[in-house]
């Protein structure tokens, strides 16, 4: 237990006098992770959530709020879990895999929430993306639900079929 907080005073030291963003976020992601190996979720995602008040942490601070998002969407922090997929939206590409994720578990979580227009939009917006294409059979699958869900068959028709275009395309790659 001793060295276990020295561990943590140590990086937390090192979180607070980081002379940048990227420093800062690359100890707040050891200390994060250094607590996930300890089994200890709740200080994991302590730790991990002060990557979203970074401005400029960079890769660390993308992959801070990844984690933060997993461990709250697994604890059913759906308020957590947004502020993390939402920030990390911002700080990437719109082409990069991270936002995929992003798009992905933001949907999700507007699923649960009934925000039935807002996934859609999120989930259509990751099929305009061709550089999430391996996302893009759960985008048509979900869609499809959810269109029928809504009394919109026609469309949800067409991204089952997409489905199956995806299916035929992937075992194509193999």
């Amino acid at each position: 237990a001793g060295r276990t907080a020295e561990s943590d005073a140590a990086l937390l030291q090192a979180i607070e006098v980081a002379p940048d963003e990227t420093l800062r976020a690359a100890a707040i992601f050891t200390l994060g992770v250094a607590r996930e190996r300890r089994e200890d979720v709740a200080g994991a995602m302590g730790a991990f959530a002060r990557a979203l008040d970074l401005d400029g942490g960079g890769e660390w601070q993308v992959r801070a709020l990844q984690r933060l998002a997993w461990h709250a969407d697994r604890s059913r922090d759906g308020v957590t879990a947004r502020a993390a997929w939402e920030r990390l939206l911002a700080l990437v590409d719109a082409d990069a895999p991270e936002a995929a994720e992003a798009l992905v578990g933001l949907a999700r979580l507007d699923l649960q929430a009934g925000r039935l227009d807002e996934a859609t939009a999120r989930f259509e917006a990751l099929l305009a993306t061709e550089a999430h294409r391996a996302w893009h059979a759960e985008a048509h699958e979900s869609l499809s639900a959810l269109l029928l869900a809504q009394g919109e068959p026609e469309r949800a028709l067409e991204h089952a079929g997409a489905i199956e275009d995806e299916a035929r395309r992937l075992r194509a790659e193999l």
